[in-house]
């Protein structure tokens, strides 16, 4: 990598090499990927021999071993500088591994991404993580993938897995059909989620099918989601679409699930309420087990919370639920 050398290191490294300042402690080593100017035989130990792509990086990090993962946002903005591109689905099943953006920590459209390649039409979905322990901050995932078949961005089945600061969105081909979701947690427990950005409000995803922006199955349980925004572009009033569905004919969780302090907003044009959004906030299969805590939430575009009145409670939520502070089940 002499050219990368030349110009970036021993005319003066921008960073500290061989690593960069403020990157999360790890027990590992890190591998520097750079999609701008990384190749696929770099050793990715130091930052002026970074990896091609995240997928480079996920091969050569070892399962529970503590290693980490830099995506290095490079140049002015231009898309090839900022984007992993992945060719097939990124299986992540090791444990153990960071990964941290290093970009601008915006909360919508960072620029540390991993997308499909344009010729990877039918990827669905673009990244699942079965693995545990693992640590994602100020990455964007983005499936535009354009065939109909495709119905996720990232599944999570893996237990205690956090993401911080991390965009989800599905706004490829299949975006209404039924199982849609850009955050498709299956069977997955006591995972979190700060700060993330889940959905998007520039696909329109129509109505009349059951699909959403995040689906819980599986059995899902403990799971937190914290100040997150979960965006949505529904422009029926189908009350099957929603900002959360639960699957898996009643066994969609177990236990408990709580959003904290979220931010639910269906993108309509007009009113924002009745007709011109979505009826309700969480649809699917009521659970028979589990519960959903909204608490201190709120929500724009929907018409109402939830058929689920056994299942779905708020706490200092929205308007048309009374209680104050106390939890009450969903109106």
């Amino acid at each position: 990598m002499s050219d990368y050398k030349e110009l970036e290191y021993e005319n003066g490294w921008r960073g500290t090499p061989p690593t960069i300042s403020g990157l999360p402690a790890i027990f590992g080593r890190w591998y520097y990927v750079n999609p701008s100017l990384g190749k696929s035989g770099a050793s990715g130990l130091e930052p002026y021999d970074p990896m091609d792509s995240i997928a480079t990086a996920y091969a050569a990090c070892s399962d529970g071993k503590g290693d980490g993962i830099c995506l290095i946002s490079y140049g002015t903005g231009a898309t090839a500088d900022t984007t992993s591109y992945l060719s097939t689905t990124l299986t992540w099943s090791k444990s153990d591994i960071t990964v941290f953006g290093l970009g601008a920590p915006v909360r919508y459209g960072k620029r540390t991404r991993v997308t499909n390649k344009s010729t990877a039409t039918t990827l669905t979905p673009l990244m699942t993580v079965s693995g545990t322990n693992n640590a994602f901050y100020n990455v964007q995932f983005t499936n535009f993938a354009s065939d109909a078949s495709v119905v996720q961005c990232v599944v999570v089945t893996g237990n205690r897995n956090y993401f911080e600061n991390c965009d989800f969105f599905m706004g490829g081909g299949g975006v209404n059909v039924a199982t849609a979701s850009s955050l498709y947690v299956n069977g997955a427990q006591e995972c979190m989620f700060k700060n993330c950005t889940i959905g998007g409000d520039t696909v329109d995803q129509g109505s009349g099918v059951v699909s959403g922006v995040i689906s819980l199955a599986g059995g899902v349980e403990r799971c937190w989601f914290e100040n997150c925004d979960v965006l949505s572009y529904f422009t029926g009033g189908s009350n099957v679409a929603g900002a959360i569905i639960v699957g898996s004919a009643g066994a969609g969780i177990t236990r408990n699930v709580v959003f904290s302090r979220c931010r639910f907003m269906n993108y309509v044009t007009g009113s924002p309420e009745g007709s011109a959004g979505c009826s309700e906030l969480v649809v699917g299969t009521a659970p028979n087990n589990g519960i959903i805590l909204l608490h201190d939430c709120a929500q724009i575009g929907f018409a109402a919370t939830s058929a689920f009145t056994q299942r779905v409670y708020v706490a200092c939520g929205p308007t048309q639920v009374a209680g104050g502070a106390i939890a009450v089940k969903s109106a």
